[in-house]
């Protein structure tokens, strides 16, 4: 199984220099970078790269409804493509770290979304909270 990160830009490819730091070197992962090249082709560059993954895809793509998103879309009755769209580090990490923990690849991506929701905080809301996390820490 292959995870691809895919987004407009070079985020993708910092996406990935990220996770590495932090997991180590991820032999499974793949940043796909749209648009950084002028007279760009997406539906070209995602149709290579879809003929050439025959196995299980997980594809992160930076935003729901976005050019990039909406291509790989195209590619969900093949039936060896999972999409994932809103990609961050937590839902990266996530699905690195349990990819081969033998559950279904459903199963994992509703467990990493969960997760990945669950990151996202407004660290202003923890003032005034009482949080031990704010007094011990800072």
């Amino acid at each position: 199984m292959k995870i691809i990160l895919a987004s407009h830009g070079e985020l993708a490819k910092g996406m990935k220099q990220s996770v590495e730091l932090i997991a180590g070197k991820q032999e499974n992962l793949e940043a796909f970078c749209a648009y950084t090249e002028n007279d760009y082709n997406l539906q070209l560059q995602v149709s290579s790269l879809m003929d050439r993954e025959a196995g299980e895809l997980i594809v992160i793509t930076d935003i729901f409804g976005g050019s990039v998103n909406n291509e790989f879309m195209r590619y969900l009755r093949r039936g060896n493509l999972s999409l994932i769209a809103g990609m961050n580090m937590a839902i990266v990490i996530e699905l690195l770290t349990k990819i081969n923990s033998g559950g279904s690849i459903e199963e994992l991506i509703k467990e990493a979304i969960k997760t990945s929701k669950e990151s996202i905080t407004n660290c202003n809301d923890l003032i005034g909270m009482g949080s031990s996390i704010i007094e011990d820490e800072f």
